[in-house]
């Protein structure tokens, strides 16, 4: 359970509060986030969300 609320509260913490939200920023800038680390794009895209391509 850990390891959702980690990447959730670090999203939260830099304004990406919705899932529209996260689209707007490419792999390499949500992977720069503090709390937010490789392990958690597959949760991510599992769950539907694709990122901006850049």
């Amino acid at each position: 359970m850990e390891k959702v609320k980690e990447p959730r509260n670090a999203l939260l913490h830099y304004g990406i509060d919705t899932i529209e939200k996260l689209p707007k920023h490419n792999e390499k800038d949500i992977l720069a986030l503090h709390g937010i680390g490789k392990d958690s794009l597959p949760a991510f895209k599992k769950a539907g969300l694709n990122f901006k391509i850049s």
